[in-house]
């Protein structure tokens, strides 16, 4: 029961993020941020996700949470890694 609670302080802030910040906060990353730098972050992003997803003790609002952020965090990195897509979104934020 003691590792769960690390677990979901994690999932707790992936959720913040998710539902209170742009894409590019939630990836952590600047608003100048390169693809490279986009990539690396999901990456780290992925890495956190699939330990989230490999537990086998998870409630079934903790399941939904993990859902949600999934979803955002996907979002996130489609519209960052095209660089196009990544400028208009930037503009948008700063109009």
């Amino acid at each position: 029961m003691a590792s769960k609670q690390p677990v979901s302080g994690v999932l707790a802030e992936m959720l913040r993020l998710a539902r209170s910040c742009d894409y590019f906060q939630c990836l952590r990353l600047a608003r100048d941020a390169s693809t490279t730098e986009v990539k690396d972050a999901w990456l780290y992003v992925v890495a956190e996700l699939k330990a989230l997803e490999s537990l086998q003790d998870m409630t079934e609002e903790e399941a939904l949470a993990l859902k949600e952020v999934t979803q955002v965090f996907n979002d996130a990195f489609e519209v960052l890694s095209d660089p196009d897509l990544r400028l208009a979104y930037r503009l948008a934020l700063e109009s």
